[in-house]
């Protein structure tokens, strides 16, 4: 039971990584060797700047073999497009999320299809008509172009900045996650939104509710962001937020704080007293 138990962590925590991958890109995940704020210089050579020779149809699905030489070579050349050299992805900055986009959407309309066929078989009988119109549907597009649209947004956001900022930074993802997040218009699901939310904050306030495995995949995403936080001033709701991290008090600067570490427990012994006393009155 104990060895099926590590494996069940260990293969959901792979198959998160890998859905998170598929959907930013495995060039955008955070990673060990992944350096912030580190200039570089500000003329490129071209071989930098350039995508990887070996960006050809070559390693492309097996669709794309049998297309004409001609179709190939123009493939290979949009592929070889420019790129920063910060950026980790195999092609070009513009082939990279177009591309990356165009997958997703073809994927989000097979779903949706395959969701209102599903559906249409129940009633084939009494309508026919209805697996014709659950393929030709207009709300089938909708989740394709939430999912390319969010993936494509994205990544373009991604290299954008690095090209005008000639550098990584953590900031790059905020920005490019706010600017992709604006593709849920495409597909306005209240459903999706409230277990966003719920989940956002159920990482803030209770983060040791959450499974040990999925919490350590969300430090590894956010580079130990949410880890971070000071929990204890939520402690006064009764969520226990500062459960798994019942010492830390980050450093602030003193120039800009109202309440240091000191005045914290001060005034939280202080108010323990004040509701003693007023339950002894009472």
């Amino acid at each position: 039971m104990e060895m099926f138990h590590k494996l069940r962590k260990n293969l959901l925590k792979d198959n998160i990584k890998k859905l998170m991958g598929y959907l930013v890109g495995t060039s955008e995940l955070p990673s060990s060797e992944w350096h912030v704020n580190v200039p570089v210089p500000h003329q490129v050579s071209a071989h930098e700047s350039r995508a990887s020779p070996d960006a050809s149809v070559s390693q492309s699905s097996p669709i794309v073999s049998y297309l004409p030489k001609e179709i190939k070579a123009l493939i290979t050349l949009w592929r070889r497009g420019y790129r920063h050299s910060l950026c980790r992805h195999k092609y070009g900055c513009l082939a990279n999320a177009v591309e990356s986009g165009g997958r997703l959407f073809v994927v989000g309309y097979l779903v949706q299809v395959t969701i209102k066929l599903l559906r249409a078989l129940m009633r084939v009988f009494r309508n026919p008509r209805g697996l014709l119109h659950a393929i030709i549907h207009k709300d089938n597009a909708m989740l394709g172009l939430f999912l390319g649209s969010f993936t494509a947004l994205l990544r373009l956001c991604h290299c954008l900045l690095r090209w005008i900022r000639n550098k990584d930074s953590p900031i790059h993802s905020l920005i490019s996650g706010f600017v992709a997040g604006w593709s849920m218009l495409w597909y306005k699901s209240s459903t999706v939104a409230m277990w966003t939310t719920s989940k956002l904050a159920e990482a803030v306030f209770e983060p040791h509710t959450i499974r040990p495995a999925y919490w350590k995949f969300l430090l590894g995403l956010t580079n130990n962001k949410f880890a971070t936080m000071n929990r204890k001033l939520l402690d006064v709701y009764g969520t226990k937020s500062s459960t798994l991290y019942p010492d830390y008090w980050p450093k602030y600067d003193s120039r800009n704080v109202v309440c240091s570490e000191v005045m914290y427990y001060r005034k939280k012994k202080m108010m323990r007293k004040m509701l003693f006393a007023e339950n002894y009155i009472q």
